[in-house]
């Protein structure tokens, strides 16, 4: 590239009050002068390519679709919405010559930079994430580390990544101890912590201190992305990278289980709170509806199967035969702690 360019200034957040970052923004507000800039870079790979499609760690993924609701509906969407992502860390390296406005002689030096290229492509909609958290980070001894931590119409939980050894040897991440709910809420933190585990058995704890402000991207009115710059320690090794923060526009509650494909059967888009009759199967469960609801709904689908009235429900002895059609064989055991004698 050789061309003019525009500086901007960030600077670092870390133990910096709310109002000394807001004095701090609005005297760097006018900074955004036009300089004269060549870049010369030549990118060479340090890893091999992860394909997410293919290189993720199984035991995550089966321990994140174990917590969906399954069904033929679930299944389809699951294909609708899949997209390929890979990348593959690597280096910039090059030089860069500066010249600003009164200099007569540019300012050039030799650079080097660690980087990573990504791609995506596939299924894109925005409003298809409720939140995620990447963390991209480039290690002193070598080492390069992905973690991510999504929440997904589809996906309630996943945690995926991997560790890049300096050899290039890729562990996979199959664990971390936290929720994505636990470290982010409507804006990114300053700090925070993850401790992962991966499929070889090591156990890293990486603490993240958000280093500059974040760099704010909307999504199509969908969703906003903070990405910002973070020092990181990681058992003891300290680097630097990215944490990236995205956040539905119009969150809804948090469940531990996908709410995208029930909001979609009755007829609200994935972002809407759902609303169904206390009849609806789907009061039966826990994670759903919540406790008290799923048992009144319980009570009310044994009532009226056996036509008693509805202040049968205060009974301990009531007796009612359920047709297995309205309620799953899972639910029967409750039933019958919940008074009834006999189902069937």
């Amino acid at each position: 590239y050789d061309g003019e360019l525009r500086v901007v200034k960030t600077f670092p957040t870390e133990g910096r009050s709310g109002e000394d970052r807001k004095e701090k923004a609005a005297a760097l507000a006018g900074v955004g002068d036009l300089i004269h800039a060549r870049l010369d870079f030549q990118w060479v790979a340090s890893t091999e390519a992860f394909n997410f499609d293919q290189d993720l760690s199984l035991v995550s993924l089966a321990v994140s679709l174990a917590k969906q609701w399954w069904s033929p509906r679930y299944f389809a969407r699951l294909s609708q919405t899949h997209q390929t992502h890979y990348e593959q860390w690597g280096e910039l390296r090059g030089v860069l010559s500066v010249r600003s406005p009164g200099m007569i002689q540019p300012n050039t030096r030799w650079v080097k930079l660690q980087s990573m290229r990504d791609h995506s492509f596939g299924s894109r909609d925005w409003a298809y994430f409720r939140k995620y958290l990447v963390v991209l980070a480039a290690l002193e001894d070598g080492t390069r580390i992905h973690v991510s931590l999504v929440s997904s119409s589809t996906l309630s939980d996943l945690t995926t990544g991997y560790v890049a050894m300096p050899n290039g040897r890729f562990d996979k991440v199959c664990y971390a101890n936290t929720t994505l709910d636990s470290i982010i809420n409507e804006v990114p933190p300053g700090k925070f912590q993850i401790i992962i585990r991966t499929e070889s058995g090591r156990v890293l704890p990486i603490v993240a201190q958000i280093y500059n402000n974040s760099f704010r991207f909307d999504m199509q009115n969908k969703a906003r992305i903070h990405e910002t710059i973070a020092n990181f320690m990681v058992d003891g090794v300290r680097g630097r990278g990215i944490a990236e923060f995205c956040l539905r526009e119009r969150p809804q509650r948090a469940h531990g289980t996908s709410l995208g494909e029930h909001a979609e059967e009755v007829g609200g888009p994935p972002e809407s709170p759902m609303a169904v009759p206390l009849d609806d199967p789907r009061c039966l469960d826990v994670k759903l509806a919540g406790g008290k609801a799923s048992a009144l709904a319980l009570l009310d689908m044994a009532s009226r199967a056996s036509g008693r009235a509805r202040s049968a429900w205060h009974s301990t002895t009531a007796t009612c035969r359920i047709p297995q059609a309205i309620i799953p064989r899972s639910m029967l055991t409750a039933l019958s702690l919940a008074g009834t004698s006999r189902a069937s």
